[in-house]
């Protein structure tokens, strides 16, 4: 859930159909989602902290950044599972 709360937020700020696509109340509410999904106890430390990073470089307006910060987050995922 919070992939795809960090991915809807990720796509609000930069969709494809153009800056205008999407309202700031919209990006508001998906910033808020992705924020408290983030903060799940559940999230191992590292998740966690990944995930704070892609929050940051979307919020830091690079795509580029963001899009690098999302292929660490999935890593990080990907390593928890694989820890399990």
């Amino acid at each position: 859930m919070m992939i795809l709360g960090i991915h809807a937020y990720k796509v609000s700020v930069f969709p494809l159909a153009g800056p205008g696509a999407v309202t700031p109340a919209e990006r508001m509410a998906r910033r808020e989602d992705a924020y408290r999904l983030t903060a799940a106890d559940r999230l191992t430390h590292h998740v966690r902290e990944a995930a704070a990073a892609t929050l940051e470089a979307i919020d830091g307006g690079s795509e580029p950044a963001a899009l690098s910060a999302v292929e660490n987050l999935m890593e990080a995922v990907q390593e928890q599972r694989c820890d399990r």
